[in-house]
């Protein structure tokens, strides 16, 4: 098969360094172009360290006629508000684009001009863009031309909810309540007091309790799933003092408040049966962000509190991975009809084995 020629527009950020990576190991790509207008004609280990001497390319200027020789696809990682400045002249050039950043994600453009206090400057393109989580929108991902990548925080909240939102298992009348801790490489390499290592260690900080950017994100998907009905979502993230992962716990009504434990087990399984990259943990089990780091995977358990009637979610991802990198280039993978495990964590393994049993699923 031929080559795809990957070019990453705003290479030198922190996800972009985990995707070079990814993309070194993947069989069917070459890297053609390393766009960062901060490292421009600078070699690629001066911002990835952990690439010295591995990629002999240099960082270029943005120069749409470069990339048009050079690309077939490409990556956009620059910044919310950003991507959306120069990702329509890319698409008219036929060139498939996979957006990291959140300018596609929001179909509403009066919506994410609410949150992200910037007006949308391509609305007319937000409708042929397609939320790329694979587990929901796969036949989709497949013909389309722009991936809207999901966030790190959606991914692990979606993909926790689906199966319950999906077989209509949830009581949409009540607010969904979800506390999501993430490592400190949510956010980036921007530096801020935040972020500094003496505020962070032996720390955990709740931060845009309710206002956070994501909410709208996991609403609208959500809502989507259940009908258009609206879901409405208390988001109230934290970071924590590690490096990658995402733990979300996620508290909602079930529609009936006498359901087993194994009945939802059976409802996950069910509708994960195809998902090589989302493990179930067994009842009476919870994942932790340790059994998912480095990998591709979403780790989710769920319980049902008899007493109180209330149903609890636990899902885990790499934020870095599946909550970016990784998942750009499952989507690759699928919109260039590949392998959705191309080039990602355990291909090998997830390959010579079936779906795991209930005995052998995340071991937590």
């Amino acid at each position: 098969m031929k080559k795809i020629k990957a070019g990453i527009i705003g290479a030198a950020s922190l996800v972009s360094g985990k995707l070079i990576e990814l993309l070194l190991n993947h069989e069917n790509v070459e890297i053609t172009c390393l766009v960062s207008e901060h490292f421009t004609h600078k070699s690629i280990g001066q911002a990835h360290s952990h690439l010295k001497g591995v990629q002999g390319l240099e960082f270029e200027p943005y120069d749409l006629d470069q990339i048009e020789k050079k690309c077939d696809l490409v990556f956009s990682a620059k910044p919310h508000g950003e991507s959306m400045e120069k990702i329509p002249e890319l698409l008219k050039l036929g060139i498939k684009v996979i957006d990291i950043s959140a300018d596609f994600r929001i179909k509403n453009p009066k919506v994410f001009s609410e949150w992200y206090k910037v007006d949308h400057a391509a609305p007319e393109i937000l409708k042929k863009a397609v939320y790329g989580l694979p587990e929901l929108y796969f036949e989709k991902i497949k013909n389309a031309q722009l991936i809207a990548n999901p966030g790190c925080y959606p991914t692990s909240v979606i993909l926790g909810l689906a199966p319950l939102i999906s077989l209509s298992l949830v009581n949409t009348d009540d607010v969904i309540i979800v506390d999501s801790v993430s490592g400190i490489s949510g956010a980036g390499r921007s530096l801020s007091s935040n972020t500094q290592f003496i505020n962070i260690s032996d720390n955990i900080r709740p931060y845009n309790v309710g206002t956070h950017r994501h909410t709208p994100e996991m609403e609208q998907e959500l809502s989507l799933m259940a009908g258009n009905k609206s879901i409405r979502v208390l988001f109230a993230p934290n970071v924590g003092p590690f490096n990658f992962g995402i733990a979300s716990n996620i508290f909602l009504n079930l529609k009936n408040n006498k359901t087993a434990e194994k009945d939802l087990f059976a409802a996950y399984t069910d509708y994960y049966k195809d998902k090589p990259f989302v493990r179930i943990c067994k009842p009476d089990t919870i994942p932790e962000i340790k059994d998912v780091v480095n990998t591709n995977f979403c780790d989710i358990g769920v319980c049902f509190d008899k007493r109180l009637k209330c149903c609890v979610v636990f899902s885990v991802i790499d934020n870095i991975i599946k909550g970016a990198a990784g998942q750009a280039v499952q989507n690759m993978n699928i919109m260039s009809g590949l392998d959705e495990k191309e080039g990602l964590p355990y291909k090998h393994a997830l390959n010579k084995k079936k779906k795991p049993t209930e005995i052998e699923t995340c071991a937590c």
